[in-house]
Order: C-alpha cells, then structure tokens, then sequence
C-alpha cells in the first residue's frame, strides 16, 4: 500500500516537472517567434 503510495508521488512529482518544462518551452517559443518577427521586419 505504501508502495503504491510512493509511486503515484513520484508520478505526480514527473507530471508537473514535465508541465513546467512543456510551459517554459511554449514561452521561450513564443519569446523567440516575437524576436524574429521584429527582427525581420526591421530589414524588410
């Protein structure tokens, strides 16, 4: 039982690391799509 216990700890512990790495991503992705559009609209 307490097996099990610890398990789903663990799992849940790897489930919002992996959500905060999914969010970091998407925000980073978004910061970098912003910087190039700016960046080619200053050349064009």
């Amino acid at each position: 039982m307490l097996r099990l216990f610890t398990r789903t700890f663990e799992f849940k512990k790897i489930a919002q690391f992996f959500a905060l790495i999914y969010r970091l991503a998407k925000y980073i992705h978004v910061a970098f799509v912003h910087l190039y559009s700016s960046s080619v609209n200053l050349t064009l």
